[in-house]
């Protein structure tokens, strides 16, 4: 007689439809009964109603949380929260390869100073703070941490802005979520600073409701749901097997990061301009003749150019210059020596890239300030 199959209980305290599919997906694949644990529910079950939990639970007064203490079941929580609880499972997001491919794509644009916002420093954010700091580990220009706490919305909006009055600018701001990035967004409005411009901001989630339709769409490091769901529950089937460990933890790394305007500057309204812009971003170091790039994007140079020129008001030569110089800024900014930089943006030697940033920069690489003025507000 084969066994009954697992009896699985979905606590998340969030909704995510796509990563509720994965993890259903995957409980599909395995015949496991599944249900949904809500605080109506739990109380209709005993600690031994269930083989495993997965989910976001939430906090510890909640009746959710204390079932899942109560019960002997392997638990895989999709965070850090709650480190007390130390034969839990945890499958996070990658807090530190996030926090680091925030740093790597602000550190590379023209900014003065750097500024990680998050409503507070539980495990989950920390980690985010942590890898943004170690991302910057070098860089000599300031930074700052926002931590919003229990504020209202238009308490902390008005405490960040006081806070980006005072940092020099640009400002760089790496958004813990995409609610924190969209609080930094209202915040630089409020303190009359503009996006982009005075200050680049970058979110983590790239939910669309959030980052995308936002006043100023905002730059978000985006997570693939269903397959971290998937990955979770995966997780949680070989803790029951006693495959791993209890308080193993596998954290699940982030998937791109998507460039919007609130770091990109410059957006185009026709849709060719825009994927030709985001390989000239994605090839600095190795930028892509003006004919390869109209193949790659599937037209004729002449219609390429032509675009750009109705769109930027230059050709395409001219603009992915103007891209390659103000990624140079941002090393230079950072203090990097005139050599890597010129390797870095795709020159074949330091003299050609003198050159070019004189004639558009109107000064040399090396008189360029390593440390940007404090702007007065």
């Amino acid at each position: 007689m084969s066994a009954p199959p697992p009896r699985i209980l979905l606590a998340f305290h969030w909704y995510s439809e796509a990563l509720h599919e994965g993890a259903l997906r995957y409980a599909l694949e395995r015949g496991w009964l599944t249900r949904v644990l809500n605080a109506d529910s739990v109380a209709e079950l005993e600690p031994s109603a269930c083989d495993g939990i997965l989910g976001m639970l939430p906090p510890p007064e909640h009746p959710v949380h204390r079932f899942a203490q109560a019960t002997r079941a392997p638990v895989v929580e999709l965070s850090l929260s709650y480190p007390e609880n130390g034969r839990w499972c945890r499958c996070p997001s990658d807090g530190d390869a996030v926090g680091r491919l925030a740093a790597d794509h602000l550190r590379l644009r023209p900014v003065a100073s750097f500024l990680f916002v998050a409503r507070d420093l539980t495990p989950t954010h920390a980690a985010r703070a942590a890898g943004f700091s170690a991302g910057l580990a070098g860089d000599a220009r300031p930074r700052e941490t926002f931590l919003c706490g229990d504020d209202d919305e238009s308490s902390a909006v008005a405490r960040l802005a006081e806070s980006l009055r005072r940092l020099p600018r640009p400002v760089g701001i790496f958004g813990s979520v995409d609610a924190s990035a969209r609080l930094a967004l209202d915040a630089a409005n409020r303190a009359g600073l503009k996006v982009p411009g005075d200050a680049c901001i970058l979110g983590f989630g790239n939910r669309d409701l959030v980052a995308a339709l936002a006043p100023v769409p905002l730059s978000s490091i985006a997570i693939d749901y269903r397959a971290w769901g998937y990955a979770a529950a995966k997780l949680l089937d070989e803790r029951m097997a006693g495959k791993i460990p209890e308080g193993a933890c596998l954290a699940f790394p982030p998937v791109e990061l998507v460039v919007r305007a609130s770091t990109a500057g410059e957006t185009a309204p026709h849709p060719l301009c825009e994927r030709a812009l985001a390989i000239l971003r994605l090839r600095v170091r190795n930028p892509p003749s003006v004919d390869e790039l109209a193949r790659l994007v599937g037209v004729s140079r002449s219609t390429l150019n032509r675009a750009f020129t109705d769109a930027f008001g230059r050709g395409v030569a001219a603009k992915g210059l103007a891209l390659r110089m103000e990624v140079a800024r941002g090393l230079l900014a950072a203090g990097e020596k005139v050599e890597s930089v010129a390797a870095g943006v795709g020159f074949a030697s330091p003299r050609a890239f003198r050159a070019a940033f004189r004639k558009t920069a109107g000064c040399a690489p090396g008189e360029y300030p390593a440390r940007p003025t404090r702007h007065r507000a």
